[in-house]
């Protein structure tokens, strides 16, 4: 939008000031104008379709991380950039249009241009020529646009600009990937399925008291391969690897399925005896790792099917929500607080808080009528932990510094929600089911809940959420700061109340 506003208007004031009769200035302008509409009617105002050119330029390729070019799009920028490099002027204009092209501003006049556009635009301004190429690899821009996306100057171990030039594209192209991504939505399976777990070509869900397994390879339709039974309760979560597949019901029973005959292995009848029973399931290198209202956590030998070894959680509060970091052995859980335990020490390395103060008032009185249910999901990626509220509300903690670093407010809700009778008594804000993060996003599921239903809208929401700004206060120190994270890049409605998202 920077660009655009630009182009037209810097070049008929450099023409205005170098004498340029106003024809040929207006031809100019209209040249320029004309590139910039030509651009953005095909991306639609938002992000070129090819960032691999535009990330990748002409001598910094990064292997695994480029998209293919396309043809059609780089013959329109050949053609754009041929000759004068003013589309659409006249043979009676393009000469004097030419005496002054909007590439021969002044340096300092593209470099203000320049630190307004994100990271994408600036590499497909660096492809126009020589000039503006020297220009957009410069390394105060570079370090402008580092600290646009982290949220903080680039760390002078980075060495120079192509080291921070390069970590600001790679991050760009995850990004731009997921979020670019055709969205598509199919149902399949079962209305009261409450959990599941995914990769590239299965799903394993839960729903009543069976164990599903399904295919789902691109471009081919989900298919069901089997139906575990066994469960004496509604199954609550489940988890596999390549070896085994596990679940977890509201009565405390474990089961453990081989993953390749699909039969029973072992089963733990009174795995949590809590109310809630099981409530969350991982696998840690191989070893079952449970969570439950009994406020403990236990890792099982598969072969014996007794536990390993019991963590219990401090205060002994219930612990709702479960997730294990097999690369680095550690356990994070969530309740009255977040946990994060160290599986091959058995300690408890941090117990997280967040302050009153920073929680909504639903939250407030949520803990006041459910002790040690702050929290309702967390989720963990490297040194950043989330953890879900009742009121929607996510809060992101730096295990290095160990404080809250971000909180990310739910997305406001329809106004026939917001406007809903004072009689129906519900909270207002939706409930944060899950929460998945990586290096760079942050995804929450949302349940609206019965105040969704009671006005007839959506069920839920998955919101996306950059992160990457976020963790600002890294290495700051205990007393780091904490600010709200932006509104959600991307929100996708569910028709029905989520229960479950992967």
């Amino acid at each position: 939008g920077v660009l655009g506003s630009s182009l037209p208007s810097l070049p008929a004031r450099a023409h205005a000031a170098a004498g340029v009769p106003p024809a040929a200035a207006s031809a100019t302008a209209a040249a320029a104008a004309g590139l910039r509409t030509r651009g953005s009617s095909r991306d639609k105002g938002l992000l070129f379709p090819h960032l691999g050119e535009v990330a990748g330029g002409s001598s910094d390729e990064e292997d695994g991380d480029r998209y293919r070019p396309g043809g059609d799009y780089d013959d329109e920028i050949a053609e754009l950039m041929d000759g004068d490099g003013l589309p659409g002027a006249s043979d009676a204009t393009g000469a004097a249009a030419a005496a002054l092209e909007p590439f021969e501003l002044p340096s300092e006049c593209w470099m203000v241009v320049l630190s307004e556009l994100p990271v994408r635009e600036v590499c497909m301004m660096g492809r126009a020529n020589r000039e503006l190429r020297g220009l957009a690899g410069s390394a105060p821009l570079w370090a402008s646009q580092y600290s646009r996306l982290f949220g903080q100057p680039p760390s002078p171990r980075l060495g120079g600009g192509a080291a921070v030039r390069r970590m600001c594209r790679r991050s760009e192209i995850r990004a731009a990937r997921w979020l670019e991504a055709d969205v598509t939505q199919q149902t399949v399976g079962f209305p009261d399925t409450a959990c599941l777990q995914l990769d590239e070509r299965k799903v394993v869900s839960g729903d009543g008291c069976a164990v599903r397994v399904w295919s789902h390879e691109a471009g081919k339709r989900y298919r069901r391969i089997a139906t575990l039974q066994g469960h004496a309760s509604h199954v609550a979560c489940v988890a596999y690897d390549d070896n085994v597949v596990l679940s977890g019901d509201a009565g405390g029973m474990l089961r453990v399925w081989g993953m390749d005959d699909l039969k029973p292995a072992r089963t733990v009848r009174a795995a949590h005896d809590g109310p809630g029973g099981v409530a969350g399931v991982g696998l840690l290198s191989g070893i079952p790792v449970s969570v439950g209202g009994d406020g403990c956590v236990r890792l099982w030998d598969v072969a014996s099917g007794a536990a390993i070894m019991a963590l219990e959680a401090p205060r002994s509060a219930a612990v709702a929500g479960l997730d294990v970091a097999p690369d680095t052995g550690r356990i994070a859980t969530c309740g009255d607080g977040v946990h994060v335990w160290d599986a091959g020490t058995v300690e408890l390395l941090h117990d997280l808080g967040v302050p009153d103060s920073l929680l909504l008032e639903d939250d407030v009185c949520a803990t006041a009528q459910q002790p040690g249910r702050t929290f309702g999901c967390v989720g963990a990626a490297g040194n950043v932990l989330a953890a879900g509220t009742p009121s929607g509300q996510v809060v992101v903690w730096d295990t290095r510094c160990a404080a809250a670093i971000g909180i990310v407010p739910p997305p406001p809700l329809p106004l026939r929600q917001q406007q809903r009778p004072d009689s129906v008594g519900l909270p207002p804000r939706p409930s944060a089911i899950s929460v998945q993060l990586d290096d760079w996003k942050l995804v929450v599921a949302l349940d609206a809940g019965a105040a969704a239903s009671a006005v007839g809208s959506a069920g839920g929401t998955i919101a996306v959420y950059d992160l990457r700004a976020a963790p600002a206060a890294r290495g700051s120190g205990a007393g780091g700061g904490t600010g709200a994270v932006r509104g959600p890049l991307l929100c996708l409605p569910c028709a029905a109340r989520p229960r479950a998202m992967r």
